[in-house]
C-alpha cells in the first residue's frame, strides 16, 4: 500500500492546537518493599501503555470524548527497596545475616545467635559503610544495621540514636536512623519527616556524600516529589558515578512520563554495574513496556527472570507484555506462575481477572474475581470485573449488585469517581437492567439506539459522569418473574441445530480475529461475530429472495444489516458501548464526535499503529514538501531537511523553518466518490501533529463525526447497498456469473463504513463480519485470514480509494464457493431466538467442537 500515498488527495491545513494535556489518567502504584517483606503501596499519577486517558477501542475508534482503557491496562508496580545500606547488597555472594534486608528469608531465630559479637564480626571485616574507623562506633552502627534488617526499626532507631548523642557528626548513623523511619513506613507523614530531616542532616555534614542525595532521592519518590528527587540525584552524580543514582534518576524520570530519559538511565545502571541488577532490569522492561517497545520489554523481563525466577512482579509484567502481543499461550502460563508462587496476591488476581474477562473467558473471570474479592471486598477493580463477567453470563441481578457495590466503595475523592469503573459501572447498571427486561425477546428488538435517551447515550458513549442536565428516568428495577440466564447449560444439553450453529460461527469468527501486536484473541467476541455474520447471510439470502423481512424502516437498508452485527458485538461485551453515533440527537451533541488514535505520544509508540507509522510519516513528509500557502518559507536546504527527516520531531521543526504554525498542524485526507468519481469528494481523516506547551509531541489520526460528513457517506453506503441489491436480484443470489463485479460492491461497502466510522465502538468487526456474511448469502465463503499486522479500518483509510482497498483485499481474502451454504445450517433466528438463548450459547463455547 505504500505505493499508494501519493495517490491519497490531501488538503493541509494549519492551525493554532491549545496545550490540553494535563489530564490525569489512571493511578500507577509504588510499591516499597519493607525488611519484613511486606509493601507499602503509595498511589502516583498513572501511565499508558498508549494515547491519551482518553483512546480509541481495541476494534477500531471512540472519540476523544469518549470512554477509555477497555481493556484495563493495570499499571505495574514500580519496586523500591528503602535504604540497603551496604553496597554488597547489590552485589553477588554470600553476605553476613542482617547486613541485607533482602536476606530477612534466613534470619536467624531469637537466641540462635550472638547479637552483638555477630555485629562486631561484620565491623571487623570492613562491611560498615562509611566506616568511622572507630571500632566501637562501627560496631554499634553495625548493631543498628542488623536490627533493621531483623525487623526491628525501633530498636535500631534507638541504637542510631545514641550514637547521634555521643557523635553527633556521624553521618552513617544519620543514614541508619533515616532508612529505619522509612522502613517504618513512609505512609506515615511523621516517619517520611523524620527520615527526611536525617538524610538533610547528613547533607549538611558533608554536601559531597553522594549517599546521603541517593537515601533522601529514594524517600522523594517514594512520597511522589520526583522533581526534587531529580535535584538530589543530579547533585549525587556529581560527586560520584554510581550506578544507583542513574537507577534513581531512571525511576523518578519514568514516573514523570520522561520515557526516553528513564530508558538511558536504566542501561547506564547497568552498564555501571559490576554484576547485573534484577531492579535495573526490571524498571528498563517496565519503561520499554509503556514506551510500546513491547517485545524489546519481553527480552528484558526474562533476562531479569534469569537472576530472580521467583519475583512476583517481573512473572506479571512478563505475563502482561505477552498478553499486549495476543500471545495467549506464554501469557497464561507466567500469570499461572505467578499465581502459583503467591496464589493470594491481589495484583495477581486482578490481572488474570482482566486477562480472562477480555480473552473471552468470563466464568473464569469469575473465578479470579472471587479469589480477589476474599482478599479485599472492597476492591473496585475485581468488583468492577465480576460485574461485567456476571453481565455477559447473562447473571444480571448480580451484576446489577456488583456495579452498585463498585459505586458505593469507590472513595469519595474527585479523582477516583473519575475513574473508568466508577463511571461506567452506572451506565452499566442500567443496561443490566434494560437486558433483563428484554433476555425473552429477539436479538434484533434490542435498541439501545431509541430505548436509552440522548443524553444518556451522549455521556455513555463519552464516559462522561452519571450527570444529566435534561430529565433521565432509570430503568424499571429487574422483574422477579423474569429469570437469570441458567449457568447449568453445557454442550451435551444442547440441541444438535444449535451445536451445529455454534461450531460453523467458531469458525467464521476466528477469520475476524486481527493479529497484531495489541491485540488480545477473543474467543467469546469471534463466536459471536460469526453467529453475526450467519444470521446476516440467513437473512439476506431470504431477503434476496424476495421475502417480507423485519426492518427498521419500510424497506431493508445498509443499516438494517449492519445492525445484526452491532447486536451481537453489543452481547459479546459491554464493557464498550456500541452505539450509532448519527442517531444520538444532534441538540446534544452539535459539534459532533470525533476520534484521536496517537501513532506517538511523547515517547510512547502505539504498538497497535505502529505497521502504518511509516506510511503515514512518508504521506506527510509529502504534503509538507507540496504546500505553498500563503506565509510559507522556501529555505535554502528544506528539501535536505526533508529527505533527512526520521521523526516527527524533524518534521515538526522543518514546519517551523518554514513559517508555519509554531504549535503544530494537519494533515486531512479525502474519500473519493463512487458515485461522481470525477467531482465529488468526501472528508476522510485527519493527521495532526502538535507539541504541548511541555515539549510533548504528538502524532495522531482522527476521524470526525459530524452531521454534513455522515450525510455524505451515507449516500455512498445507500448506492452502493441499492447497486448491490438490483444486481443480485436481476440474478439470483446464486446464480451471478460476474461474482467479480459483486465482490468489488461488497468490499466498497465495508471501504465506506471503515471510513465513515459511524460507532462508539467496533466500527472494524461489524463492518467484516458483514462483508463474511454477504459473501456466505451469495454462496461464497472467505477462507484466507488477514494478514498478520494489518487492521482493515486503517488499510482503508489509508488506501486512497475503493479501487486500492479492493485490490488489497482480494489478495489475502480467497473467496471460494462455500463448503457448508448456509440454507443448510439452521436458522439462527429459530435455533436462538431469544437473547437469552443467544447468551446462553456464548457461554457454552465451542470448545467441544
Amino acid at each position: 500500500m505504500a505505493e499508494k500515498v501519493l495517490e491519497l488527495i490531501v488538503v493541509l491545513l494549519f492551525i493554532q492546537i491549545s496545550s490540553k494535556y494535563a489530564q490525569q489518567c489512571d493511578v500507577a502504584s509504588i510499591h516499597v518493599t519493607q525488611e519484613d517483606g511486606s509493601q507499602q503501596v503509595f498511589r502516583v499519577k498513572g501511565l499508558q501503555l498508549f494515547g491519551d486517558c482518553k483512546e480509541c477501542d481495541e476494534e477500531s475508534r471512540a472519540t476523544t470524548s469518549r470512554s477509555t482503557d477497555h481493556r484495563y491496562r493495570f499499571v505495574l508496580p514500580i519496586s523500591l527497596t528503602i535504604g540497603e545500606l551496604a553496597p554488597e547488597c547489590e552485589m553477588k555472594g554470600d553476605v553476613p545475616v542482617g547486613l541485607c534486608s533482602v536476606q530477612r528469608e534466613s534470619c536467624p531465630k531469637e537466641g540462635m545467635f550472638n547479637l552483638e559479637a555477630h555485629s562486631e564480626s561484620i565491623a571487623k571485616k570492613g562491611l560498615v559503610p562509611l566506616a568511622t574507623g572507630n571500632m566501637d562506633i562501627d560496631k554499634n552502627i553495625a548493631m543498628g544495621m542488623v536490627l533493621m534488617n531483623l525487623v526491628q526499626p525501633d530498636e535500631a532507631v534507638q541504637v542510631f540514636t545514641n550514637i547521634i548523642k555521643e557523635h553527633p557528626e556521624t553521618i552513617i548513623a544519620y543514614h541508619g536512623r533515616g532508612t529505619a523511619f522509612a522502613r517504618k513506613g513512609l505512609q506515615s507523614e511523621t516517619n517520611a519527616a523524620l527520615a527526611l530531616r536525617d538524610f538533610s542532616k547528613s547533607i549538611e555534614l558533608d554536601p559531597k556524600k553522594s549517599e546521603s542525595y541517593e537515601r533522601r532521592a529514594e524517600v522523594l519518590i517514594s512520597l511522589g516529589q520526583y522533581t526534587k528527587a531529580l535535584e538530589d540525584v543530579n547533585e549525587g552524580l556529581k560527586h560520584s558515578n554510581r550506578a544507583k543514582l542513574y537507577f534513581l534518576r531512571g525511576t523518578a524520570l519514568f514516573l514523570m512520563q520522561k520515557l526516553q530519559d528513564a530508558e538511558d538511565d536504566f542501561r547506564k545502571a547497568l552498564d555501571l554495574a559490576k554484576d547485573p541488577q534484577h531492579p535495573f532490569l526490571y524498571h528498563l522492561g517496565l519503561t520499554l513496556f509503556y514506551k510500546g517497545k513491547v517485545r524489546n520489554a519481553i527480552e528484558v523481563y526474562k533476562d531479569a527472570l534469569k537472576l530472580e525466577p521467583n519475583h512476583t512482579e517481573t512473572l506479571l509484567s512478563l505475563a502482561q507484555a505477552f498478553r499486549e502481543i495476543g500471545n495467549v499461550k506464554q501469557a497464561r502460563t507466567q500469570f499461572n506462575k505467578a499465581k502459583s508462587r503467591m496464589p493470594y496476591n491481589l495484583l495477581t488476581m486482578q490481572l488474570l481477572s482482566s486477562f480472562d474477562y477480555f480473552s473471552g473467558e468470563a466464568e473464569k473471570a469469575l473465578e479470579h474475581t472471587h479469589t480477589c474479592l476474599r482478599i479485599d471486598r472492597k476492591n473496585v477493580l475485581c468488583q468492577y470485573l465480576r460485574g461485567l463477567s456476571l453481565i455477559v453470563l447473562g447473571q444480571l441481578y448480580e451484576g446489577v449488585k456488583s456495579h452498585t457495590k463498585v459505586m458505593v466503595y469507590t472513595p469519595a475523592s474527585s479523582s477516583m469517581r473519575m475513574s473508568p469503573e466508577f463511571i461506567k459501572s452506572h451506565y452499566l447498571r442500567e443496561y443490566a437492567r434494560y437486558l433483563h427486561s428484554h433476555l425473552d425477546l429477539s436479538v434484533l428488538d434490542l435498541n439501545l439506539d431509541e430505548d436509552f435517551n440522548g443524553e444518556f447515550r451522549d455521556r455513555w458513549a463519552k464516559g462522561l459522569p452519571f450527570h444529566f442536565e435534561g430529565p433521565y428516568k432509570e430503568q424499571p428495577g429487574l422483574q422477579p418473574h423474569i429469570r437469570d440466564v441458567s449457568l447449568d447449560l453445557s454442550w451435551d444439553k444442547l440441541s444438535p441445530s444449535a451445536q451445529t450453529l455454534i461450531c460453523r460461527a467458531n469458525k467464521i469468527g476466528w477469520l475476524t480475529q486481527v493479529t497484531a501486536d495489541g491485540f488480545l484473541p477473543n474467543k467469546r467476541l469471534n463466536l459471536a461475530m460469526g453467529l453475526a455474520a450467519t444470521h446476516i447471510a440467513q437473512f439476506l439470502e431470504s431477503f434476496w429472495r424476495g421475502k417480507n423481512m423485519k426492518c427498521k424502516g419500510k424497506k431493508c437498508t445498509w443499516r438494517d444489516i449492519f445492525d445484526i452485527g452491532v447486536q451481537y458485538r453489543r452481547l459479546a461485551d459491554p464493557d464498550s458501548v456500541v452505539l450509532w453515533l448519527d442517531k444520538i440527537p444532534e441538540d446534544i451533541v452539535k459539534e459532533g464526535y470525533k476520534c484521536d488514535v496517537n501513532f506517538v505520544k511523547g515517547d510512547v509508540v502505539n504498538i497497535r499503529m505502529a505497521p502504518y507509522f511509516d506510511l503515514v510519516f512518508k504521506l506527510v513528509k509529502t504534503m509538507l514538501g507540496h504546500y505553498q500557502g500563503e506565509g510559507v518559507i522556501n529555505y535554502a536546504g528544506f528539501q535536505e531537511d526533508l529527505d533527512k527527516a526520521k521523526s516527527v520531531h524533524d518534521i515538526l521543526q522543518i514546519a517551523r523553518k518554514r513559517n508555519l504554525n509554531q504549535q503544530g498542524f494537519m494533515v486531512t485526507t479525502q474519500v473519493p466518490s463512487s458515485q461522481d468519481k470525477n467531482n465529488n469528494r468526501h472528508e476522510g481523516l485527519i493527521l495532526t501533529l502538535t507539541q504541548d506547551g511541555n515539549g510533548q509531541v504528538t502524532f495522531s489520526l482522527n476521524t470526525p463525526t459530524t452531521k454534513a460528513r455522515t450525510a455524505s457517506f451515507h449516500s455512498e453506503l445507500n448506492y452502493l447497498f441499492t447497486k448491490l441489491d438490483k444486481e443480485v436480484r436481476r440474478t439470483g443470489a446464486s446464480k451471478i456469473a460476474e461474482f467479480d463485479n459483486v465482490l468489488n460492491l461488497i468490499l466498497s461497502l465495508g471501504y465506506y463504513f471503515y471510513n465513515l466510522m459511524p460507532l462508539s465502538r467496533g466500527t472494524s468487526v461489524v463492518a467484516y463480519s458483514v462483508i463474511l456474511g454477504l459473501f456466505m448469502s451469495m454462496g461464497k465463503e472467505v477462507t484466507g485470514k488477514i494478514p498478520q499486522g494489518k487492521l482493515l479500518d486503517l488499510e482503508a483509510m489509508l488506501s486512497g480509494g475503493p479501487d486500492a482497498f479492493i485490490l488489497v483485499a482480494k489478495q489475502w481474502m480467497n473467496v471460494k464457493k462455500t463448503t457448508v451454504p448456509v440454507s443448510q445450517l439452521p436458522q439462527v433466528t429459530a435455533t436462538f431466538p431469544t437473547v437469552r438463548s443467544v447468551i446462553e450459547a456464548l457461554k457454552v463455547g465451542a470448545a467441544d467442537c
